[in-house]
Order: structure tokens, then sequence, then C-alpha cells
């Protein structure tokens, strides 16, 4: 019925059914003001005839932006991580005195800290031998408010290299 001659055309604007079929989303009342006067109708159905009859342009392909953008980011982001952990591993001695397992322990506890720039660490002191040290004392800092506070703090190093806060109360 999309090839319907103008008479079937104006019969089916009649029909609620034939107009759903033909693609017509028009009311009743609309209908039957293109009804009432012929020029309505006949613009009508050229519309409708050029609308339903143009060759259709199928989709473009769209290429995916998104991921075109977002793989390559992410590639950087996990190469700098990855060259950034072995700077850090690579700039690192492996510790086997008391001063370094210290040094080493403050830098770890000032990379958990909100204000790393206002820690003033006391009571210090290092105990171990050989690549395996535990480290502790205080530090005080600024908060997120700017107020000092006073935390307790300890850490572990392994194998003179890997070191781990153990707590920061």
């Amino acid at each position: 019925m999309a090839n319907a001659a103008y008479d079937e055309f104006k019969s089916a604007l009649v029909d609620p059914t034939l107009r759903h079929a033909l693609g017509i989303d028009i009311t009743d009342a609309a209908a039957k003001r293109v009804l009432s006067e012929e020029r309505f109708t006949r613009s009508y159905y050229d519309t409708w005839r050029r609308q339903s009859h143009a060759p259709q342009k199928p989709p473009k392909e769209r290429f995916p932006w998104g991921w075109a953008i977002a793989a390559p980011v992410a590639l950087v982001i996990i190469v700098a991580v990855a060259v950034n952990g072995v700077k850090e591993n690579a700039d690192r001695k492996p510790v086997y005195d008391r001063v370094s397992a210290y040094v080493y322990c403050q830098a770890a506890v000032k990379d958990l800290l909100k204000s790393p720039s206002t820690a003033k660490f006391s009571n210090s002191e290092a105990v171990g031998s050989g690549g395996t040290w535990t480290a502790t004392g205080y530090v005080e800092s600024e908060n997120s408010f700017g107020a000092m506070i006073r935390a307790d703090f300890q850490c572990s190093i392994k194998d003179g290299d890997k070191v781990r806060v153990d707590y920061l109360e």
C-alpha cells in the first residue's frame, strides 16, 4: 500500500488503521481537516509521497572515537605508573644502617600525610640489621583543616628496599 494512488490515499486518511499502515501519524480531527479542502489533501499527499519514497541513506558508520582516545590515554597512564615505580626503586639503595632506615621510613610516612611539607618528626628510633629494619617515632603535621596533629608511626623495611608503613595513628 506504500504505492497508493491519490484516491486510495484519501480513503486511507479516513481509517486510523490504514493511516498507521501507511505511516501517517495524525489524529482523526487532523485527518478531517486535511480532507476538508482538496489543496490541503493534495499537498499532504505530495509531501507524504516524497518522504515515504525518498531513497533512504544507509546510516554512517561511526568511528569509535571514545576508544580511540581512551585507549592511548590509558596506555600512557599505565606506562607512567610503571616507569615511576621503576624509577622509585632504582633511586633507592638497599638499607643497611639505622640512619638510612629512618630516612626511608620518613619518606614513606610523608607520602601518606595530607600536608607533607608541614611534617616534623620526633622520638625516632630504628632497630634491625642487614636488610631488615623497623623504624618508629612521632610525626606532627597539619590535617585537612590546618590543625597540627601528632601521630605515632611504624615502618618495616624488608630485603633492604621494601618499605611499608605498618601504622600511622
